[in-house]
């Protein structure tokens, strides 16, 4: 099966990043030789870039995309047409942004907008109804705002801290939070239980915790994940002796479909003294409620 291949890796993003043309120039010089057929919107203006474009993929030595992510359009090609290279000027890491092309950057949003109101057609809808006309805004707007976490540096909510002569369990009970399952995209939601030993006396403010879970749930996540997170970023942070975190949790992906089971989700994570030393975990757990 020949190589997938990719000229560029994008540069290092937070979270948009314009892509200039002469990057993409640049890019365009090592696409392969031979007639050329893009993948539609991206891939064809790639293929348009090249002089070689040809209007169906049988009569192409090439298939080109604009960029390669998580591989799946690439993969899907090479399995219709396996004797066949894929190629796209620019690759996609973990952790880099998102990119916007020069023959995007006037319509970006609309492009997004766009495509929920394909999903609704394929749903059977009329996005041009009065109830829906709206909606592509609404939806692309609530998807910012529920991953608004993935903008912010959960560090930076730990990073004023205190000296008091404290060297027994701080514990902040019953934090409600609310997250998006990265499986389905469909919420679920709880509260999360935390506590730590300070060491050397150090503290953080009692709302700087809510602020933590709050951030790192605000994304793409699992309850597993989100859990041990929590407590990373604590004990990362101050340093504690120990640091627990137990979070329950309703998954609206196993209530509202597949088994539509009601069940409530609790995961923890012990660290430090919690973890090795019996009568500490014990301590925590019973403050924490009982909650095992």
């Amino acid at each position: 099966m020949p190589a997938r291949t990719a000229a560029h890796h994008p540069p290092e993003v937070g979270t948009a990043q314009a892509v200039p043309w002469e990057t993409t120039y640049a890019a365009m010089a090592s696409a392969p030789a031979g007639a050329v057929w893009g993948v539609p919107r991206g891939g064809q203006i790639i293929a348009g870039l090249t002089g070689r474009a040809v209007d169906t993929p049988d009569a192409a030595d090439v298939i080109v995309d604009d960029i390669i992510d998580s591989g799946a359009t690439a993969h899907r090609y090479d399995c219709l047409y396996p004797l066949k290279q894929f190629w796209a000027p620019f690759r996609k890491r973990p952790g880099d942004g998102w990119l916007i092309f020069p023959w995007e950057q006037d319509d970006t949003t609309q492009e997004i907008e766009d495509t929920v109101r394909r999903q609704l057609e394929f749903l059977g809808e009329d996005p041009r109804r009065e109830g829906l006309r709206e909606t592509p805004r609404r939806v692309i707007a609530a998807l910012q705002e529920l991953t608004g976490g993935m903008r912010q540096d959960p560090s930076a909510f730990l990073a004023v801290q205190f000296t008091e002569p404290c060297d027994d369990m701080v514990l902040v009970r019953d934090i409600p939070y609310a997250s998006l399952c990265e499986h389905h995209l469909l919420p679920f939601h709880g509260t999360a239980t935390v506590g730590y030993i300070p060491r050397n006396n150090r503290i953080v403010g009692l709302s700087k915790i809510p602020r933590l879970v709050r951030c790192l749930a605000r994304r793409l996540q699992t309850q597993e994940r989100l859990t041990h997170q929590i407590a990373q970023a604590l004990l990362k942070a101050l340093g504690a002796e120990a640091v627990g975190v137990i979070l329950t949790g309703l998954h609206t992906c196993m209530t509202l479909r597949g088994v539509r089971s009601q069940g409530l989700m609790t995961t923890s994570a012990m660290l430090g003294a919690f973890r090795d030393d019996p009568r500490a975990r014990s301590e925590f757990l019973a403050l924490a409620g009982g909650q095992r």
